[in-house]
């Protein structure tokens, strides 16, 4: 697949230095670099291709359309973006598919239309970046970040949890001490209800502040209804 054949509209078209040079330049660039017709046929594919797609692709895919060479599912998602670039409209679009090795790849293109001297669009260049490892650190980074935000609230909110729990506990044992005094005090049966309620609500609150504690240090509260 010739340079030459493959960008006709370069003023060096037919000038085999001027070409060789251009596509070595081309080769050397590390995105994947293609030039396809207005017919939908692909007419360059540089080293990158090569690279992702096998030494011989450039003999497989010489002249065969977008809808001949990719994968159907790849097709499908490509050919609405070169309908608009051959309408002359520049295209950039992410997307995901499998490579040829199986593996989930993430790409970012660009499709250039190619114009005349008049402004008619005789074809599209493609420009196609892998972006799987910088999308692959970037949600890392995302998640990174989540995660130091919720251990953060998680540890604030232990810290007050257990700075009230302890409260909590420290008035709950006066007033257990007091009402166990009156309990053994000779009371009448109605204080002695009274007393028996009181020391119920306490035991009540009491465990709620031992969940207040157990969330403190990182464990799960147990929830469960209690009566009024």
């Amino acid at each position: 697949m010739s340079i030459e054949k493959s960008i006709p509209a370069t003023p060096w078209a037919g000038d085999a230095d001027r070409a060789e040079w251009l596509r070595r330049i081309l080769d050397a660039v590390p995105a994947m670099i293609a030039y396809v017709d207005r017919d939908r046929r692909y007419r360059f594919l540089n080293q990158a291709y090569c690279a992702r797609y096998g030494a011989d692709v450039r003999d497989r895919w010489a002249d065969r359309s977008v809808e001949e060479t990719l994968t159907p599912e790849l097709a499908r998602l490509v050919t609405p973006h070169v309908d608009r670039a051959l309408a002359g409209e520049d295209v950039e679009f992410a997307c995901e598919h499998q490579a040829p090795d199986g593996t989930p790849r993430s790409f970012r293109a660009h499709y250039i239309p190619d114009r005349d001297t008049e402004g008619a669009v005789q074809g599209l260049f493609t420009l196609v970046f892998d972006t799987t490892e910088t999308t692959r650190a970037l949600d890392a980074m995302r998640r990174m970040e989540l995660d130091m935000i919720r251990a953060a609230k998680l540890e604030s909110l232990g810290v007050v949890a257990g700075g009230i729990a302890h409260d909590f506990n420290n008035l709950l044992t006066g007033i257990l001490g007091s009402i166990e005094v009156l309990a053994h005090g000779g009371q009448g049966d109605h204080a002695a209800a009274q007393i028996a309620r009181a020391q119920q609500s306490c035991e009540r609150a009491r465990a709620l502040a031992g969940q207040l504690l157990t969330f403190s240090r990182g464990g799960e509260p147990v929830t469960q209804v209690v009566a009024p």
